[in-house]
């Protein structure tokens, strides 16, 4: 019996020792699921085909879906648009030469309106550095092109003003000269 309580002994200890790490990953899942989920960036997962396997709410909610409507469809349809096969080819392809691809896009939102993103993909990679997926972060940078925009108009105004001015003065000089030679 002592074999058999030695052995006990040993199994109960792995046991343990396996229940601890299965709550510590618990916790650790636990804890990765809050941060990605209260992310103010979207959050999205896709095989090597471009299928969506996981999408954070922020990122869902970017395209007017949940986080369930997302998976199963193409990631590149959200970086290139429905019909534009041609570039979502191009896209899914360029990251997969070189395991990077930095975007910034004008898309429909939900709501009807232009939606400006930056999409930031990368190919994940295990041990033996062969793709196993593709993770992109998305950023509503809508707000910043609108406020590049309105800057590019302001300035556009403020020279034109500037070259107004200008003239103005240059028909007064004229004008003065006309009187004082008149």
């Amino acid at each position: 019996f002592a074999g058999e309580r030695r052995a006990f002994d040993v199994f109960s200890a792995a046991l343990g020792r396996v229940e601890l790490e299965n709550t510590q990953l618990w916790q650790e899942r636990r804890l990765l699921q809050t941060a990605v989920g209260d992310m103010d960036d979207g959050l999205v997962v896709a095989d090597l085909e471009g299928r969506i396997l996981y999408a954070n709410p922020t990122g869902a909610s970017m395209v007017g879906l949940t986080p369930a409507k997302m998976l199963g469809r193409s990631f590149t349809e959200f970086i290139a648009g429905d019909d534009d096969a041609a570039a979502r080819n191009r896209n899914l392809s360029l990251l997969m030469q070189t395991g990077r691809l930095d975007l910034d896009i004008e898309t429909g939102a939900p709501n009807g309106r232009s939606l400006h993103l930056a999409v930031n993909a990368s190919l994940i990679r295990d041990s033996a550095d062969r793709p196993q997926q593709i993770v992109a972060t998305v950023r509503d940078i809508t707000r910043r092109v609108h406020f590049q925009e309105q800057l590019a108009s302001l300035t556009a105004n403020a020279a034109s003003a500037e070259t107004l001015a200008a003239l103005t003065a240059g028909l007064a000089r004229e004008r003065d000269l006309e009187t004082l030679l008149g």
